[in-house]
Formats: C-alpha cells, structure tokens, sequence
C-alpha cells in the first residue's frame, strides 16, 4: 500500500484502520516529499495508487503534521498540529477523505490554555478520545464528542474513582459503550480498565475488578455491539464478556 509517488522514494508509511462500512484504509506517512512532515493518509482502495494526501493544512496552517487514527461510516478521526495550534496537538475529524472536509475538535474551552487533545476512536456518530491542558491540571483525561464538533465535547474522566491529579483515556466507541483506562497519580504505571456506559463522568464501570485477584493493571482497547470488550492484564491478552 506505500504511496512512493505522494511521499518520495524514501518515504514511509503504516495503516492505522480500515472502516468496515467503506472498506477505506486511513494512515499516515511522510517523506521528502512531506519535507518529513507525518501527514494524514487515506487509500479509496487497498491499492498503492489509490492512495490521497488528507492533510489540512489549510486549519493546521505551515510547518504542520497530521495523523489519521481510526475510520468507521465515512468518518475518519486523528489529530494534527501546525502554526495555526501553536504546535499543539488537536484532535480532527473528517468527514470524507480529503483536505476539505475536515473539522478541529479540539476544545479549548474544556481544557484550557496551553492544551492539547487527540481523537483515537468513532462510531454510531460519536467520537472519543483524550486530552490536557490548564484547566484538567495538565493530566490527560478522557473525552467524548456525542456530536461532530468541538462545543459537544464532553470530560468523561473519572476523577471520583481515581482522585485528584489523576489520568484517564478513552480507546474506542461502540453502540453508546466507551472503553479505555484510568490510573491514580500514585500509581501512574497501574492502570484500571474502563467502560462508560453513557458520556458521562459518573457512568463508568472498573472493568479491573474482574481481572484476577493479584492483577496489577489493565486497560480496555476495542468493544464489539455485542458488549464484548478487549484489552490486556498486566500486558497480556484479555476479554471482558457480558453475563
């Protein structure tokens, strides 16, 4: 799939997701024809030819890069950063594949100056995701847009479960359910897996409390409509399956 005549002879490239709706494949890549700069990537068709630059440089403005993270019914999500984001991370959201049709998520309201944010997951018309910035203490903390732009957004951390100073993320969405991981700031290497149930703070579930008695950490990665959720225990392996 490595689109040499977009990036130069030289480049490289991986792919990140494929939406199952579209069968697109979503990436990035760079080379000297990116100046080196990453920039967002999507194949029409699992071919190398197929391949379009996605990166919007009109919104991230010069000197910028940008990721293509996940796809699902037509959306495409990531993030970028360029002059036009003091070089900070935002969170993106395309709704078709190319450089035009593409929306900054990032909130700044929410999170305060100096701030950065990224889009890791959608479906059903919900995005996901997590970021930082002034006004969450510089700690990364989960979020969740229930709708395509940036007011919607919504901190999903659970800051009652965890405590002050404390970090969380949000992976992926599926059928209302959202799952990712949360850590204490005493214990920033023993991470608990998640379920929101709804885009709320208090809806979440400690998924870590069904690993086995002596787990140290866990995180929640994927979740099927099914209410299937995977991720791994202590870097292992492991599903969550509803009873």
């Amino acid at each position: 799939l490595h689109p040499a005549s977009l990036l130069g002879a030289r480049g490289s490239s991986c792919a990140l997701g494929i939406d199952r709706t579209t069968q697109r494949i979503v990436g990035s890549g760079h080379g000297e024809e990116t100046e080196q700069r990453r920039i967002a990537l999507a194949w029409l068709e699992p071919l190398a030819a197929c391949a379009h630059r996605i990166h919007p440089e009109a919104i991230l403005g010069t000197d910028s890069s940008s990721h293509a993270q996940r796809a699902a019914e037509g959306w495409i999500v990531g993030y970028g950063r360029g002059s036009r984001t003091d070089q900070s991370d935002h969170a993106l959201l395309w709704h078709e594949p190319s450089t035009a049709d593409c929306v900054l998520l990032h909130p700044q309201a929410l999170l305060g100056a100096q701030s950065r944010s990224f889009a890791s997951n959608t479906a059903g018309g919900c995005v996901v995701g997590y970021g930082q910035g002034a006004d969450t203490g510089y700690q990364t903390q989960a979020l969740c847009w229930p709708r395509p732009s940036h007011e919607s957004a919504v901190l999903l951390h659970p800051e009652w479960l965890f405590g002050p100073r404390s970090q969380s993320w949000a992976f992926a969405t599926e059928g209302g359910w959202t799952v990712g991981a949360g850590c204490r700031a005493t214990s920033p290497h023993q991470s608990r897996a998640l379920l929101w149930t709804a885009p709320h703070s208090r809806a979440v579930v400690d998924l870590h409390t069904y690993a086995p008695p002596l787990a140290q950490s866990s995180r929640a990665y994927g979740v099927a409509a099914n209410g299937v959720i995977v991720g791994a225990i202590d870097h292992q392996a492991a599903l969550w399956v509803p009873t």
